[in-house]
């Protein structure tokens, strides 16, 4: 009996000792309070800031083409901590950090010299790329290094800005973060015909390898503000921008295509020049195309129905 309890206690200490194994804990953990959390990140013709401009005149620049700017909005330990005990009416729960270089991988280590709190990806929201840079470089090149990254989220929405796309990360809202503003505009579709479906970082990369033309979400800015406003035209040979519909012409392709899930038409009546509107609840449309020789034509037939 005696032999037979030790044998039962030596097996317990066994797998007692097995199974620490396993629970290897959080060795390889990053504190939260020791990160800053890249929500957003736009990229520009480089364009060097005046804080940049003055670590390389102390001697703090190294070799580059000045080629790209990145710009990282991040949620630092400091904001956070900041906000949350002074209730941050004037704080921004944000910080807009400027690198400028020719590698997205050598501006994005460049930050680990400028902060001791490194960036992390896996929360990035949107990436937004200004229209100088789009026309100048194919989208493969811009976003490769993203896509190569398995830190950064293949869910990362994707837009194109007129002007300088850091200024869409920009805001006067105490208290608002622009990179979530950004990502959550795009779930209004619903209630107007002149937002495309959301373009995420892993269905461009299928769009760049097909080689078809696409468009993406035109942003502008002003003043802090945003408005999504038209769409850039992506060619599918070079997958550089080429031009832009504008609103008006992105409702129209949102209707020949069918793709609307709500928005309004306005008109006028023909008898008492009186103002209609016409509320949309749902859309399809059917496309037909007639090939004769050289000449193509296409008969549209759009159903809608609303209020």
């Amino acid at each position: 009996m005696k032999q037979t309890f030790n044998h039962v206690q030596f097996l317990l200490v066994f797998l007692s000792a097995f199974l620490l194994v396993p629970l290897t804990g959080c060795w390889s953990s990053h504190e939260i309070e020791e990160r800053s959390l890249g929500v957003g990140v736009a990229l520009d013709k480089g364009k060097e800031s005046m804080i940049e401009k003055e670590f390389d005149e102390q001697g703090g620049g190294y070799a580059r083409k000045n080629l790209i700017t990145s710009t990282y909005q991040l949620i630092t330990p400091q904001v956070a901590s900041s906000t949350t005990k002074q209730g941050g009416p004037q704080q921004k729960s944000y910080v807009n950090v400027s690198e400028t270089g020719d590698s997205a991988f050598q501006m994005l280590r460049e930050l680990s010299l400028r902060s001791d709190t490194p960036l992390t990806s896996p929360h990035m929201k949107v990436m937004v790329i200004g229209e100088a840079l789009a026309r100048s470089y194919s989208l493969e090149q811009l976003v490769d290094q993203s896509l190569r990254d398995n830190d950064f989220r293949p869910s990362c929405l994707m837009f194109v800005s007129k002007g300088r796309a850091s200024d869409t990360l920009e805001s006067k809202t105490a208290g608002e973060i622009p990179a979530f503003r950004l990502s959550a505009m795009v779930e209004n579709s619903y209630r107007t015909t002149r937002i495309l479906p959301p373009m995420p970082l892993i269905k461009l990369e299928s769009k760049i390898q097909s080689r078809s033309s696409f468009l993406l979400q035109n942003v502008v800015s002003a003043n802090g503000e945003i408005k999504f406003a038209g769409a850039a035209i992506i060619k599918g040979k070079t997958n550089k921008m080429i031009g832009f519909l504008n609103e008006e012409e992105l409702d129209g392709l949102t209707w020949i295509t069918g793709k609307g899930k709500g928005g309004l038409v306005k008109s006028f009546d023909e008898k008492t020049g009186q103002l209609i509107v016409y509320e949309i609840e749902s859309m399809k449309s059917h496309i037909e195309p007639h090939v004769k020789g050289n000449s193509i034509s296409f008969n549209v037939r759009i159903e809608s129905e609303g209020r």
